[in-house]
This record gives C-alpha cells, sequence and structure tokens, in this order.
C-alpha cells in the first residue's frame, strides 16, 4: 500500500513538472536540441611530494599547480520521458573543449642534481557526452536539475611547456583517450514558450577506461587537478502540431 501511495505521488509530482516545463500538448515534440556554451576552470590538488625509483637511481620531487581558464561548447539532443519517476530527459553531444593550466616541478636526481621548471598546458579535445536527468520544479517555470553522465574525452593535440629540462621518464598524465562517470547540477528556467535555458556546474567523478580505483579528476606533469565545467544550456522545445498522442496542455505559458 505504501509503494503504491509512493509511485502514485511521484507520478504526480512528474506530470505537474512535464505540465510547466517539458509541455506535452500536441504543438510539441518530446524531443529537441541544445547549444551549451561554457568555461572550465581546474582547480590544483595541494602542493604534492613524489618518490620514484628506477634503475638510474632515485629522484624525489615535489609539484604545485595552479589553474587557469579554459573555454568550450557542446552542440547535442534531448529527449523527454513521461512515464519515468527518475529520469525525466536524457541527453548526448558533442563539444570541444580546451583546458589550461601551470605547475611548478622542483626535484633531486640521487640526491645531486637539482631541476626546477614552470611549466604550462593547453589541451584541446573532442569530447561525447551522454548524461540522464532528474528535474525537480522550484517555481513555476523554474526548476533544478541533478544529472548523472559519461564523457568520452580525446585530446586530440597536447601543448605542455616546459622552462627546463629535467627527467621526464618520472612524470605522469592522464590518458587519452579515457571515459569519465561526471556529475552535473543546475538551475533552469522556461524563459520563452519554446525555449528552456540551464546554468549548471559539471565536474567528473572517476575514470571508468582505464579504471585505476576512484580517483577524480585529471593528472598533468604529475599533479591532480579537479575541472570545473559552467555551462549555459540552451534547450530549444520542438513544434509537432500532429502529434496526437500527447496530453493536451491547457495551463499559462511564458509569452502567451
Amino acid at each position: 500500500m505504501l509503494l503504491v501511495l509512493f509511485l502514485n505521488f511521484g507520478n504526480l509530482l512528474h506530470a505537474q513538472l512535464n505540465k510547466d516545463i517539458f509541455p506535452l500538448d500536441r504543438q510539441f515534440k518530446k524531443w529537441g536540441f541544445y547549444a551549451a556554451p561554457e568555461l572550465n576552470y581546474l582547480i590544483p590538488s595541494a602542493k604534492t611530494s613524489h618518490h620514484l625509483t628506477d634503475k638510474t637511481g632515485n629522484y624525489n620531487f615535489e609539484t604545485e599547480g595552479s589553474g587557469k581558464l579554459g573555454y568550450g561548447i557542446e552542440l547535442g539532443g534531448f529527449y523527454n520521458f513521461s512515464n519515468l519517476v527518475f529520469i525525466d530527459y536524457i541527453e548526448a553531444g558533442i563539444g570541444y573543449r580546451k583546458f589550461n593550466g601551470a605547475a611548478t616541478h622542483k626535484g633531486t636526481l640521487n640526491d645531486t642534481s637539482n631541476f626546477y621548471s614552470e611549466n604550462t598546458l593547453g589541451l584541446p579535445l573532442v569530447v561525447a557526452s551522454i548524461r540522464a536527468t532528474n528535474v525537480r520544479q522550484l517555481g513555476k517555470h523554474s526548476f533544478w536539475t541533478n544529472s548523472f553522465g559519461l564523457n568520452f574525452n580525446y585530446f586530440f593535440s597536447e601543448k605542455y611547456i616546459r622552462s627546463n629540462p629535467y627527467p621526464l621518464r618520472f612524470e605522469s598524465f592522464i590518458e587519452s583517450p579515457n571515459l569519465q562517470i561526471h556529475y552535473q547540477i543546475g538551475i533552469g528556467f522556461r524563459v520563452s514558450n519554446k525555449l528552456l535555458v540551464i546554468p549548471s556546474v559539471e565536474t567528473p567523478l572517476f575514470d571508468v577506461i582505464p579504471f585505476d580505483g576512484v580517483k577524480t579528476g585529471f593528472k598533468f606533469f604529475s599533479h591532480g587537478y579537479q575541472p570545473l565545467i559552467f555551462k549555459i544550456r540552451f534547450l530549444l522545445l520542438q513544434e509537432d502540431p500532429v502529434n496526437c498522442n500527447a496530453p493536451r496542455f491547457d495551463g499559462p505559458q511564458p509569452g502567451f
């Protein structure tokens, strides 16, 4: 009995959500397109000490990172569900993204040779994304979103600049290509009859391929960074006057 009441309550919430956010009258399709310009920032981890050994000896070094602004854009499509309780829509897209950052490297080889370098990175990549989103209403035409998804990242050009040489064999970087699980949260607005605008923040959680334990973020110059990706998604609702399978929407809408 409690389970039936819970499911009915969830369906009522979803019906109200669809009525005001993704209108289901005969005028609109359940799918549409979106564009999402973005800014990103690499948050560096704290100063990190490393101790590595190979056949040439021991190398002790410290890395300290700093973040810089990057940018990108994503284009894709979405599909709205009318009967699922926990997933309101899915979206899939492909985009261009560039990460920028820096790191200092200070090391000693066999306690005799000292090295110091100021490093910078500029990494353009292609990102293919798919995510499932849960929506909860805040106001008549506002809502917040929670999404989990996958990013397939391919670094098609790597620009690493070092001010001075040092033993590179001890250095590690994130592998490319890779597949990551990410989380995204946003606040959206239905600003007109056909347009939804959703500012959001996204961050990767951990790599699925290659899997090396639950470790967040990226590694550049042996230093860890956690990307924050700030997007504004513009979702365009598609008219479909002949779609007679959807229930009729008879409530107020912006622009009417």
